[in-house]
């Protein structure tokens, strides 16, 4: 009865892709989230052409072959890569429409994945060793959000050649001389992440920062005269210990009270960390849409 009324109700299901056959014959889902996904369940996945929304596990060491097309995909979520696991270049091949992309495995990790990915906006890649081929990312013009936590990339040098980032998170490698020239390269930026970082003590670049509506911070804060000076901001989250605080807390919500105030556990860079992203994009992303829509009403 379900099926008939909402067809293209979203699914969440723990285990193999292919123990949810016959779920899959009745309903067509826009979101699947938490499938453990084999080589051997593209054929099945094949059949999701209205799929929107897909989070799943790679189980197998080997993908020969590239995922099947779904025309709707626009945001892949792959988790649990096995170490080392040997993924054709092509995976994405059918799939260049995608726009957000998240991967997060150990071992090493290949950009030569997101080539074929013609309008992507948002990458964040996560718990890997190492990453290769970061040069095949300048490609990536359009992109906006940027998440690298990867042990060892080297990334940092390239950042002037992406002008358009408007999301950017920042490591805990980062220096203070590669955020302050990132800023200094990037005024439109509109989000800000610091993730386990006690290396970058001075926060006052940010207030060069115009658009900047979003701030987290998950480690020691030294700099609070410059985020108490940070009026447009939207969201701010930072560490429990310091919010905790009920002086320090009174102070940031008297100077900034316009502003979603909440606390983070400063948890260390791992699976865990996107939880710190979630509610931050559940906010922003009604703000962008109020924005979108004041900027369609005046015009």
């Amino acid at each position: 009865e379900l099926a008939k009324t909402k067809p293209h109700i979203g699914l969440g299901f723990e285990g193999s892709l292919k123990d949810m056959t016959r779920l899959l014959e009745i309903f067509k889902p826009e979101f699947l989230i938490g499938a453990d996904l084999s080589g051997e369940d593209f054929n099945l996945l094949s059949g999701l052409t209205t799929l929107r929304f897909l989070s799943a596990s790679l189980k197998d060491s080997v993908y020969t072959f590239p995922l099947p097309a779904l025309p709707e995909l626009n945001q892949l979520m792959l988790s649990d890569v096995i170490e080392d696991a040997v993924i054709t270049d092509d995976f994405l091949i059918n799939n260049k429409q995608i726009e957000r992309l998240i991967i997060m495995g150990p071992g090493n990790f290949n950009l030569r994945l997101i080539r074929p990915l013609e309008n992507l906006k948002e990458l964040i890649i996560e718990e890997f060793d190492t990453m290769a081929d970061f040069d095949l990312i300048m490609n990536k013009k359009q992109l906006e959000l940027l998440s690298v936590a990867v042990k060892r990339s080297g990334f940092e040098a390239c950042l002037k050649e992406l002008p358009g980032i408007r999301w950017m998170t920042f490591d805990e490698k980062t220096t203070q001389d590669a955020f302050n020239s990132f800023i200094e390269s990037h005024l439109d930026i509109e989000v800000v992440e610091i993730f386990n970082n006690v290396t970058i003590s001075n926060l006052q670049p940010l207030l060069k920062l115009c658009n900047l509506y979003g701030l987290t911070v998950t480690d020691t804060v030294t700099d609070l005269s410059a985020i108490k000076s940070l009026k447009n901001l939207k969201y701010l989250s930072l560490p429990d210990k310091l919010m905790n605080d009920s002086i320090t807390k009174a102070d940031l919500l008297k100077s900034l009270p316009g502003t979603k105030i909440v606390a983070n556990q400063g948890v260390c860079l791992g699976s865990g960390w996107l939880l710190l992203i979630i509610p931050l994009i559940i906010v922003l992303g009604l703000f962008n849409r109020q924005k979108s829509h004041k900027i369609q009403g005046r015009y």
